[in-house]
């Protein structure tokens, strides 16, 4: 079994033999966002933000080695990276298009998305104060002759920025349809002070800046423009929390591949809940949608995949019953 251990100039890979669990070879290096054994087992594929590396195993000798002009794209789950036979490598880069690099080659596109049109639309920066008396930066995208209802947006992550290109978004912009989104704390986008305020206070201090922009969107709007909530992964997740808070606020919710539940993210564990055991415990229960499912008074739809991979659908599915038994309906 390949591990990563450490993070930012400390990193390492450890190999370890599941019989006995004894540790067998490790190889240390700054910066390793990602690990994997080539088909033969003879090599390790390191991956980090400006170089992916071929290392012999157990030998540890550098071989081949592929300069990244950017990253490879990542989710919380770790590089978009996928290990094929005689030691080919797909990854996944911003622009976005799937690569491929063999050893002793250089990296080939072998499927690349082609942008689809934009549709017209005016977009608008302003901030709403949130909880703390955070300034919660927003972003509103306004497509001509506007209709009802408007759409809250919440993006993925934990940590990642507003997307102006989502797929998603521009669909519906296509439709006439209104987005605002809220960069709330923990976003990426607006420098490392907003990226780490939300220390310890994932589902809670990042939901009520999600509250205060619908909040905001009543006051704007003198509550004559109905707000849907549409989140998505993590965002489902706030979504879901955001709609038990917010019955004269929120006229429904579209709910897509959520996160249950912060047990999810163990790799942000440190960062998302108390240290403390006691406050960690009772934050679990109090920041989980299952356990809010009563609150919900409006209806809500939800798309899950049973192949995500951030939340089991059976996880997905016990929510919904929850939901209808508890609240008001769901599908």
């Amino acid at each position: 079994m390949l591990i990563k251990d450490g993070q930012g100039d400390s990193t390492h890979l450890r190999a370890v033999r599941i019989g006995d669990s004894e540790e067998v070879w490790t190889h240390e290096t700054a910066l390793i966002q990602g690990r994997g054994f080539s088909a033969s087992g003879e090599s390790v594929l390191r991956i980090r933000e400006d170089d992916l590396t071929w290392v012999t195993f157990p030998v540890g000798r550098l071989n081949d080695c592929l300069p990244l002009s950017a990253p490879v794209a990542s989710y919380f789950t770790g590089p978009n990276i996928s290990l094929g036979t005689e030691d080919s490598v797909y990854f996944l880069d911003e622009r976005p298009s799937i690569n491929r690099w063999r050893a002793g080659s250089q990296a080939v596109t072998v499927l690349q998305e082609e942008p689809e049109p934009k549709p017209p639309f005016f977009r608008e920066e302003y901030s709403v104060v949130s909880g703390n008396g955070l300034s919660i930066p927003v972003q509103r995208f306004i497509p001509p002759n506007a209709r009802a209802p408007a759409v809250l947006y919440v993006h993925g992550g934990p940590g990642a920025p507003i997307n102006p290109d989502d797929a998603t978004m521009f669909h519906l912009l296509g439709e006439g349809y209104e987005f605002v989104c809220a960069a709330y704390r923990g976003s990426a986008g607006y420098g490392p002070e907003h990226r780490d305020v939300n220390h310890e206070e994932y589902g809670k201090a990042d939901v009520r800046d999600v509250v205060a922009c619908a909040q905001d969107w009543k006051e704007r709007t003198d509550g004559s423009r109905p707000l849907i909530l549409i989140g998505y992964s993590y965002g489902g997740f706030l979504g879901l929390l955001a709609l038990s808070q917010t019955e004269v606020l929120l006229a429904g919710g579209i709910i897509m591949w959520p996160v249950i539940g912060l047990h999810r993210f163990p790799s942000h564990a440190h960062r998302a809940l108390p240290e403390e055991h006691e406050e960690r415990c009772q934050a679990l229960t109090e920041r989980s949608p299952m356990e809010r499912a009563d609150h919900i008074r409006v209806p809500v739809l939800i798309f899950h995949g049973a192949l995500v991979l951030s939340v089991r659908l059976r996880s997905c599915q016990r929510f919904g019953n929850a939901f209808r038994r508890l609240a008001g309906t769901a599908r």
